[in-house]
């Protein structure tokens, strides 16, 4: 892989074949410094002083989620109104650990981000608190309040 730094801390990524791409992307999030390495497709003519990040892959985690809600579609389904479900963790997708649900999402961090969830199956509804790993409670793009 090559990049080229292409001006306001942005960095083009060169691949020498599209498999190595395809396990970049697969295993994202990527962190650096602490701080979320965003990583978008290639689009003709970007700005990079005119393009903003909307969008990031978060983990997050579902504590005191019940054990028979713990599968991909059922939390995809209910994960729609925070983000789009890039993956579950190993341990939760194997059912290995039980404190809490493993998700990896892509969020809009333009818009505020909920605090809880509310999960319901065959007529019963619990609040469960979902938390964002590593992101700050006020957004540094926006400097406004992220999580409601």
């Amino acid at each position: 892989m090559d990049y080229v730094d292409v001006g306001n801390n942005w960095i083009l990524l060169h691949f020498s074949t599209i498999q190595d791409k395809n396990i970049v992307f697969d295993r994202r999030p990527w962190f650096v410094n602490g701080l979320n390495f965003v990583l978008l497709p290639w689009t003709p003519f970007v700005d990079p002083y005119n393009t903003f990040i909307t969008r990031v892959d978060q983990w997050i985690r579902i504590p005191r989620l019940p054990w028979e809600l713990w599968e991909l579609d059922y939390l995809a389904e209910v994960l729609k109104r925070v983000g789009h479900v890039i993956k579950l963790d190993n341990n939760t997708l194997r059912g290995l650990k039980g404190k809490f649900a493993h998700i990896c999402i892509n969020l809009d961090i333009t818009k505020p981000l909920p605090g809880n969830l509310t999960v319901s199956r065959m007529g019963s509804c619990l609040r469960v608190p979902i938390i964002y790993e590593g992101l700050h409670e006020v957004c540094p793009l926006c400097r406004g309040n992220l999580i409601s």
